[in-house]
């Protein structure tokens, strides 16, 4: 903060909250300057955003599983325009690489 001319006696400090739309609540309702959180919810409370880190997660799936009907359907279905179009109108999300096959053990 010091770095962006910001003190942090200046700041409008709050517990910490339960969750992302819990500390978004505290800065749309004044009780709180800024907050860690997702881009989604900056646009849909219409807040500003600045993105700090870029995030990836990794779906661990054992070999078996793979092939089920269940995840088959999953996979299916999170290829479809329809869940591309919703993606799109989240904010932050990147599903280029979607169910990328990362790592693939024998055990």
């Amino acid at each position: 903060m010091r770095r962006q001319g910001i003190e942090p006696s200046e700041m409008k400090w709050a517990p910490p909250a339960r969750s992302e739309v819990d500390a978004v609540i505290e800065v749309v309702e004044g009780r709180a300057d800024a907050t860690f959180g997702l881009a989604m919810l900056a646009s849909q409370y219409r807040l500003g955003f600045v993105p700090i880190v870029d995030e990836c997660y990794d779906i661990l799936v054992a070999r078996r599983a793979w092939f089920e009907p269940a995840w088959q359907a999953l996979l299916g279905f999170c290829r479809t325009a329809e869940f591309r179009d919703h993606a799109r109108q989240l904010s932050g999300y990147n599903i280029e690489n979607q169910f990328q096959v990362r790592y693939n053990c024998n055990g």
